[in-house]
């Protein structure tokens, strides 16, 4: 998955026009440029952009891949066993850490986090809306979070 599509997901969660996003960064079509993928994107314009939207985009993945497994226990636990407080307390450390996690790490974090609202009663509703985000890219993600969509 490329940065663009970060940006544009977390962009259109905070429901900002690109226009506000872009200011003072870049132009508009420039923006749209990057979250379609048609361009990468000058590191200075991608590192302002994610600090406006208040994300990392780095992709250090090896050293983020490690703390995305520390949660991997707890998740699976909690899903096989529909701990609902379990899940309640492991949703709030996740979203906790989708700041400063990379991309390829936030998106395991949130599709977990996501995941784990179907633990909670009354959590459907809220789930489809924010799975409806990753249907859109599911050709972009990795096996593992495409199947997390499902």
């Amino acid at each position: 998955m490329h940065v663009g599509y970060m940006i544009k997901m977390e962009r259109l969660s905070q429901k900002m026009k690109q226009a506000v996003l872009a200011k003072g960064i870049c132009s508009e079509s420039q923006l749209s440029r990057i979250e379609n993928g048609n361009i990468k994107g000058r590191d200075e314009v991608l590192d302002k952009l994610s600090k406006r939207l208040g994300i990392a985009i780095s992709d250090d993945f090896k050293d983020e891949r490690v703390r995305v497994e520390d949660y991997v226990v707890r998740y699976e636990r909690i899903i096989n066993t529909r701990d609902q407080e379990g899940a309640a307390r492991l949703i709030s450390e996740l979203t906790d850490k989708f700041p400063s996690a990379g991309i390829q790490t936030r998106i395991e974090l949130e599709l977990m986090a996501i995941r784990l609202s179907l633990v909670l009663k009354g959590g459907e509703k809220e789930t489809r809306r924010k799975l409806a985000k990753y249907q859109d890219i599911q050709s972009e993600l990795t096996p593992q979070q495409a199947f997390a969509v499902l």
